[in-house]
């Protein structure tokens, strides 16, 4: 089996993009999912990527085991976009061992998001949150950037702002150093909390701002995921700034009702839904 995960980590160090390395040998969308190993191309075109990359096929053969760890991990990445948090922990105990550390930050992550949604125990939560930036050791990455938000998040629910801010400020910067392309659920997910933030914070036109750029990354991606959270808040911003329900922000209520239903996010189709009842525009 291929890992996916050594061809990344190649192509990051070479400071190739997804699109150069897929340039006359296939699609960035297949490099994308080859490196999440969610795939496996044509004995050709594997043999044009690793050799653009200066890589050997042995260098890239992994044992069954660590593509097992990834599948798991990526099931439990789809159940958690949908705040189904039992099944993703039900996913992660799948998991008989880790291959490598990002792995372990990933899974880390997955297990304590989902078990603070579930039990609502934040103090666990800040624990786990505070685990990933010690084993990463203070390595600029994905999970460096979902851990310091995740705390924002914490702080922000035992109603501790200025806590909170000091996380959510750095969020930014540490964004700035990561390839965002590389990580369309993780960014989108990481903007979901920013807009909270900031709508909590009455920040209106920051919450506004993240919410153009989140729409517009997540058009250009073709995905819908975390869309409806997205055009809820949306909505409340457009409410809040003008003190009414406006056109406008009926319209991103109803697409987010819209968006949750067609990805079967039950705690989103009942928020909206409930909205949409209060003011008298619940769909049929």
């Amino acid at each position: 089996m291929i890992d996916g995960q050594k061809i990344k980590d190649t192509r990051k160090k070479l400071g190739i993009s997804q699109q150069d390395l897929a340039k006359g040998i296939t699609t960035q969308g297949t490099i994308s999912l080859l490196e999440r190993n969610s795939t496996s191309p044509r004995g050709d075109i594997l043999a044009k990527i690793i050799s653009r990359l200066g890589l050997k096929l042995e260098d890239v053969v992994v044992d069954n085991e660590v593509l097992t760890a990834q599948r798991f991990l990526d099931e439990a990445d789809n159940f958690s976009m949908s705040n189904d948090y039992d099944a993703a922990l039900a996913t992660l105990e799948k998991i008989e061992s880790l291959g490598d550390k990002e792995q372990e930050a990933h899974y880390l992550f997955l297990k304590t998001n989902a078990n603070m949604w579930k039990s609502r125990d934040f103090e666990d939560a800040l624990f786990g949150f505070n685990r990933i930036l010690q084993m990463r050791n203070k390595q600029v990455d994905i999970f460096t950037v979902l851990a310091t938000c995740e705390l924002g998040v914490v702080y922000l629910e035992r109603n501790e702002n200025d806590k909170a801010s000091f996380y959510f400020e750095q969020v930014p910067d540490l964004l700035a150093n990561i390839n965002l392309d590389d990580y369309v659920f993780w960014t989108l997910f990481i903007w979901k909390s920013l807009t909270l933030y900031y709508y909590r914070m009455m920040d209106f036109d920051k919450c506004m701002e993240i919410l153009e750029q989140a729409e517009a990354f997540s058009n250009r991606h073709f995905t819908p995921v975390f869309i409806d959270s997205l055009y809820y808040t949306n909505a409340l911003v457009l409410h809040d700034k003008n003190g009414e329900w406006s056109s406008d922000a009926i319209k991103y209520l109803l697409k987010s009702w819209a968006f949750a239903s067609f990805t079967g996010n039950q705690e989103n189709i009942k928020k909206s839904s409930e909205t949409l009842e209060e003011i008298g525009y619940l769909p049929k």
